[in-house]
């Protein structure tokens, strides 16, 4: 498994950092996400909720493994039948 470390200073309150990076809205902040959000019928923030995140080429669904507001979350994503490998992140 490939394991990403990003830190950064943030003048905001953790549980509005937490909020901003769990709520898949916000992945269109990257230039890389064209769209992102909820799939339908998906209960939303917490453990089995569902994502889907399309971006230039691609299309992923992330399913929420582990939720711990306002601390941390995890996320594996769902492979599709091509290119994409199992993976997971958190």
């Amino acid at each position: 498994m490939v394991q990403v470390h990003v830190e950064r200073t943030i003048t905001a309150s953790s549980e509005r950092v937490f909020d901003s990076l769990a709520d898949p809205a916000n992945l269109t902040a990257s230039p890389l996400v064209l769209k992102a959000g909820w799939t339908k019928n998906s209960p939303g923030p917490g453990v089995g909720a569902l994502r889907e995140v399309t971006g230039f080429g691609t299309w992923l669904r992330e399913e929420i493994t582990a939720y711990d507001a306002p601390r941390s979350y995890s996320y594996r994503i769902i492979p599709r039948s091509r290119p994409l490998t199992k993976r997971a992140a958190r």
